[in-house]
């Protein structure tokens, strides 16, 4: 945090300051524009999963904005499509023993 409480991203001996913030990704500026720096980090902040129920009472994870249900069991290996697939959504995740191993964001909705 800088002085005037407002977030800092450190590199090395480098300060940024942080411009934009959309979705999961920030873009942060070299503190030191007005000497010529023209340094830009972006940063990306993956939400966390959640496995919860839904309202039917079916296994659900949630991840940001999107939700999952589960669809087919192998084993200790569960895949879990989007909730938008009747409208032909690809997303899917897979878990084993409740890891997730693969996640395919192919959101097309």
């Amino acid at each position: 945090m800088s002085r005037q409480r407002r977030p800092q991203l450190l590199i090395g001996e480098h300060k940024f300051f942080q411009s934009t913030v959309a979705n999961c990704k920030a873009t942060w500026r070299c503190t030191r524009q007005q000497r010529g720096c023209r340094a830009r980090v972006m940063t990306i902040d993956k939400p966390a999963p959640f496995f919860g129920i839904s309202r039917q009472g079916r296994p659900q994870i949630w991840i940001g904005e999107y939700r999952f249900n589960k669809r087919e069991t192998v084993g200790s290996k569960v895949i879990w499509r989007c909730t938008r697939q009747p409208r032909c959504c690809r997303a899917i995740i897979i878990t084993i023993d409740e890891r997730i191993v693969r996640q395919d964001n192919n959101h097309n909705h």
